[in-house]
């Protein structure tokens, strides 16, 4: 699994912890594989919504997609609940 985060580092790191925590995991051999492409340089969300002059965040989010693609991960889970208005877009 991918997890492209940084669109609020807390988002990143509490959707993690619920991995860790909801997986059954006896040994830590028994955990998820999981990238984090941590990239909170990618422009604001809300900003863009809501004035599309500013910076469209969604290249960028294409960018950090097709590098955790490269990574051979089978899943993209991005956390920012902001991040999904740009879903067709992704």
């Amino acid at each position: 699994m991918g997890i492209l985060g940084g669109l609020g580092p807390y988002a990143t790191n509490y959707f993690y912890e619920l991995i860790l925590n909801m997986t059954k995991a006896e040994v830590e051999q028994d955990h998820l594989e999981v990238i984090i492409y941590n990239k909170p340089s990618i422009p604001d969300r809300t900003s863009y919504i809501l004035d599309n002059r500013n910076p469209n965040p969604v290249f960028e989010m294409i960018e950090a997609g097709k590098a955790l693609e490269d990574l051979s991960v089978d899943y993209i889970a991005i956390p920012c609940i902001t991040a999904h208005y740009y879903y067709n877009g992704l």
